[in-house]
């Protein structure tokens, strides 16, 4: 494994998250300016990926309403895939 690869490994706790609206130029947070998220890489080469907005709503019973389950879906981001590093460059294989 390439020093890159060994300095990944482990989780991180997502601090922001921008991105920009090209046509624009306009810098726009994602998920409001607190976003709560890990990413982990393992050393079998997998990763995984939880974002939640700053503002996610939390559901008044166990189960939730049919708005709380809108509100909670649009509010987070998910994805494992594997992951694989070359040189300088990480790569990302969604599944």
């Amino acid at each position: 494994m390439s020093q890159l690869g060994t300095l990944l490994l482990g989780s991180w706790r997502m601090i922001s998250w921008t991105y920009e609206v090209l046509v624009s130029g306009e810098v726009r947070d994602a998920f409001g300016k607190n976003p709560r998220g890990v990413i982990t890489y393992a050393a079998d080469g997998r990763v995984m990926v939880l974002v939640l907005s700053e503002d996610r709503i939390t559901p008044n019973d166990l189960v939730p309403t049919p708005d709380e389950k809108i509100g909670l879906y649009d509010s987070m981001f998910a994805y494992a895939g594997t992951y694989s590093v070359e040189d300088d460059r990480l790569f990302t294989i969604l599944t």
